[in-house]
């Protein structure tokens, strides 16, 4: 529907609708800024970014709706290359589709907000996909007051969230029946942290042996006046891998104990 090779973009109000494109199904952005308010993206297709694609530059979006866009290859409803520092505020992204990684959105490097939205029943389809609802590549992942819900990336890692590299920080989230195979809720790679402070984890489930909740292979781990609950897979609803070290079988903490818990990787 729309293509810009360089320039600044501003989206207020209206509606993109059933529009297809080889990328970014209803914007493919080359370089420059996009802007938008209160807009919506629904029944979009393409390759890469059922809705939108954008290359290089800075994006902010609010109070904005992406439903049901579809991506033949990546990124359901977002796909991001060279997004220096995207927000998201008070966004949904509902019911997005992808084949391969990232039901809702492909992110590949960037230091990515999200404030107070909802990432809802976005899924991936191919064997081995992962991210249901938001697959990272590297940077950093802010999320607060986000709820993350019904994900799932069935036979891949991380069904909300999936970060291959970089830090991760969830403050005041609700992360609830997601479904992968590694990390239910969220899978996080090669981290240098990954903090979840004063949110609730329930009912995620993972296919395997790691990590009904949160699966983390290396790195430093904090948990602060959160609650995990009802999380399941064969051994634990939280793992924390080094080479082949990890420490299955540890206890949620309880409800409104205003406690912190940090793991170091040797």
């Amino acid at each position: 529907a729309l293509y810009s090779g360089s320039g600044a973009l501003t989206l207020t109000g209206g509606e993109f609708v059933k529009n297809s494109a080889h990328s970014g199904g209803a914007i493919y952005l080359e370089a420059g800024s996009l802007t938008g308010n209160n807009t919506v993206f629904q029944d979009n297709s393409g390759n890469l970014g059922g809705a939108l694609q954008v290359m290089t530059g800075t994006v902010q979006l609010e109070n904005s709706r992406f439903m049901k866009n579809v991506a033949r290859d990546s990124g359901g409803a977002v796909f991001f290359e060279n997004v220096e520092a995207p927000v998201f505020i008070n966004c949904t992204f509902s019911e997005n589709v992808a084949a391969n990684n990232g039901g809702a959105l492909l992110i590949i490097r960037g230091a990515v907000k999200f404030s107070n939205g909802v990432l809802e029943k976005n899924r991936v389809e191919a064997s081995g996909g992962s991210g249901g609802g938001l697959h990272m590549v590297s940077g950093t992942l802010q999320a607060s007051g986000v709820s993350f819900a019904g994900n799932h990336a069935d036979t891949g890692n991380g069904g909300a969230i999936y970060l291959q590299s970089g830090q991760l920080t969830i403050a005041g989230c609700h992360l609830s029946d997601n479904g992968a195979a590694l990390g239910g809720a969220v899978f996080q790679g090669e981290g240098m942290a990954a903090v979840i402070d004063g949110s609730l984890l329930e009912k995620n489930h993972a296919l395997q042996d790691a990590g009904g909740g949160i699966c983390l292979l290396s790195g430093t781990f904090t948990a602060k006046d959160s609650v995990f609950r009802a999380n399941t897979c064969v051994q634990s609803w939280l793992t924390v891998e080094a080479s082949k070290w990890r420490t299955p079988g540890m206890k949620p903490m309880r409800p409104g104990k205003p406690a912190a818990r940090s793991m170091a990787m040797p």
